[in-house]
């Protein structure tokens, strides 16, 4: 019986343990600082969400073709706590993002700065 019992208190205490908790994911896609590259575009997305933010730029790519950038950002909790809100960032707005590529490629980043269609520069 106390076997069942301890058993069944883990039980629960995990059960009460946040999801979100555990959905936290490496940045060991990215390059590390050395790589960091400038894009600009226009935001065609934002997404102030957890576990982590993101921004869809369209920037205009090699031959005046557009490509839309994944910029990853932090938790809305860490964004939050530096003076971000669901407005900071909006579509339409041109922005410049400072930050570590995808290792592979892809058109992704881990944005470390962003500066904003009126001059401001905010970190992630």
């Amino acid at each position: 019986m106390l076997r069942f019992t301890v058993v069944f208190a883990i039980g629960v205490c995990l059960a009460a343990v946040s999801p979100s908790a555990f959905s936290h994911h490496s940045q060991a896609m990215y390059t590390d600082a050395s790589g960091a590259i400038s894009i600009t575009g226009v935001v065609k997305k934002f997404e102030f969400t957890n576990p982590h933010s993101f921004v869809y730029l369209e920037v205009t790519g090699d031959g005046g073709k557009p490509k839309l950038w994944a910029l990853e950002l932090q938790s809305v909790t860490h964004l939050k706590s530096i003076g971000w809100t669901a407005e900071t960032v909006k579509v339409g707005e041109i922005l410049t993002a400072i930050g570590r590529p995808a290792k592979n490629g892809a058109p992704a980043m881990y944005a470390e700065v962003l500066k904003l269609s009126d001059g401001r520069m905010i970190r992630s």
